[in-house]
């Protein structure tokens, strides 16, 4: 793997990984070759760990404060962006990834926005009944369009607005959401919560 392709491989896989950890300093390094290795990134945790240099240039970026260190990405993932936007062939990429998000489906885009204002932490979808229900604020949502709501989550997964971050004890998934979909929710009309939301019982 060329140097340009990993650093833009570790720089875009941080910024996923970075959301919502609670280790201490010390151990963000190692944690984050083992979220590597879980996920399969093989090649570029190996290339890490034939590295003395980079593994100490890993630790020095993931002793960072969190808030800074993710300010430090969507800088250059920024400037990534602003760049393929110029380079002849990758514009059409790029107004695809940028154009995206107006693709999404008006229960999508409500979902996003409620779980943004409403300042919950995590996001279940329940099988039964069906409903969306946000934690901790122990409010929910109802789903008016059941047949849609899997591939209007899915939507939201793919844009990686929302991510899955584990299982409830009856098996639904529960959600976290994503920098890029708060800043993307952010720039939506604010709701009314309390017209969509009952208590999540």
């Amino acid at each position: 793997m060329s140097a340009s392709f990993a650093f833009a491989e570790i720089v875009s896989l941080l910024a996923i990984w970075k959301n919502h950890r609670t280790e201490a300093e010390s151990k963000r390094s190692e944690n984050f070759l083992l979220w590597l290795e879980h996920h399969r990134f093989t090649e570029l945790r190996q290339q890490i760990a034939d590295s003395e240099t980079l593994q100490k240039e890993l630790r020095r970026i993931l002793e960072r404060d969190l808030n800074e260190l993710s300010k430090k990405l969507d800088v250059v993932l920024d400037g990534v962006s602003s760049i393929s936007e110029k380079l002849d062939g990758f514009q059409g990429l790029h107004s695809s990834l940028e154009g995206a998000a107006s693709e999404l489906s008006l229960q999508a885009t409500m979902i996003l926005k409620y779980f943004e204002q409403s300042k919950a932490h995590q996001m279940v979808v329940l099988d039964f009944p069906l409903a969306i229900g946000f934690m901790p604020n122990g409010k929910a949502i109802e789903v008016k369009e059941g047949r849609s709501l899997r591939s209007d989550i899915t939507e939201l997964e793919n844009l990686s607005l929302i991510e899955q971050s584990s299982w409830n004890s009856n098996g639904d998934p529960i959600y976290s959401i994503t920098r890029t979909g708060i800043k993307f929710a952010e720039s939506l009309e604010p709701i009314e919560l309390d017209s969509l939301g009952g208590p999540f019982q």
